[in-house]
């Protein structure tokens, strides 16, 4: 069976490099999203629900872009529409967050609902779920490996070691 190395496109680090048997390309890089997705900082990004440091950034926007400017004040757009209420505003945003996790889960209507209810509970001693190992891969093909930039797959030839 041919061999595969299968690397990020940016800041290689030898703990993302892997040497995979696969038949072709394809299917190189589909087994390397489960050794992807046990990347720590990876899980991380995908734990988090910080607006500016976790996954949870991609659901926050709507057609006009992200909900927030900087220093996390809401777009002067969102003020008008909603009359400044803030109380409004954020029942807005929870609504688009809802509907972009389930448009991003589409086909996985069960990892939508808990990544849903984990970011609702995240804060609770009652959320006693956790991310299983078919979401982190399931975020990084969905995304195409966007967390790693790009993963690179190169087909190379092992040779045995002669002995003296």
């Amino acid at each position: 069976m041919p061999t595969f190395l299968v690397f990020p496109s940016s800041d290689v680090d030898q703990e993302e490099t892997f040497i995979v048997e696969a038949s072709d390309e394809a299917e190189a890089r589909s087994k390397s999203l489960e050794l992807y997705s046990e990347n720590k900082y990876f899980r991380e990004y995908v734990e988090s629900f910080s607006m500016n440091r976790g996954f949870i950034e991609v659901f926050l926007e709507d057609e006009s872009g992200n909900f927030y400017e900087e220093f996390f004040d809401y777009r002067i757009d969102l003020y008008k529409k909603f009359e400044k209420d803030e109380q409004k505003i954020e029942a807005y945003i929870e609504q688009m967050i809802e509907k972009n996790v389930r448009a991003f889960f589409q086909d996985r209507p069960d990892l939508a609902a808990l990544y849903l209810y984990l970011y609702e509970y995240q804060n609770s001693p009652f959320a006693a779920s956790e991310f299983p190992s078919e979401m982190y891969s399931y975020i990084l093909e969905k995304t195409n490996f966007s967390y790693f930039d790009e993963i690179l797959v190169y087909p190379i030839e092992l040779r045995e070691k002669q002995s003296s």
